[in-house]
Formats: C-alpha cells, sequence, structure tokens
C-alpha cells in the first residue's frame, strides 16, 4: 500500500476508484475549500483537474467517482445555490 497526497490538498486526500491498470481517481479540498479532482497513474504522477463550469466557492467544485476500463472518468461538480 502506498500513501499519498493531491498537490494542493490542504484537508485530505480522497481516492475513490481504482482502474485494472492502477490508475486512482477522487478528490480533495484546496485551500480555498473548493473540490477539485485528481488522476494517480500506476507510475504515481498525479493531475489535477477542475471539470468546466463547476464552483469555485468553498463547499464546491469537482467530485470524481470512478475511472473505467478505458482510462474515461465519471465527475459531478458543485455550484451551489444560487
Amino acid at each position: 500500500m502506498t500513501s499519498f497526497d493531491a498537490p494542493g490538498d490542504v484537508d485530505g486526500t480522497y481516492p475513490l476508484s481504482i482502474s485494472p491498470t492502477g490508475a486512482i481517481t477522487g478528490n480533495f479540498t484546496d485551500g480555498a475549500g473548493v473540490n477539485q479532482g485528481f488522476v494517480r497513474t500506476s507510475d504515481g504522477a498525479i493531475t489535477v483537474f477542475d471539470v468546466q463550469g463547476a464552483g469555485i466557492g468553498a463547499g464546491q467544485g469537482t467530485f470524481t467517482a470512478n475511472i473505467n476500463l478505458g482510462g474515461r472518468l465519471r465527475a459531478t461538480i458543485w455550484m451551489g445555490l444560487t
């Protein structure tokens, strides 16, 4: 088992899904309280991303759910209440 933190994480890195090739996806909260998604490849490289249109306020952002066999991600966004 290998532990890791996503770059910019201040409140915990939450891995939620792992593919058969060893890619891990999940989310974390940055210093502004915004949730961001990440993918960690089997060699340890981490890519942080935000889905276009995701909210940028505290408690908002990108929430990654899973990764499939082809490497495609499923994510949801939270834009907050208006």
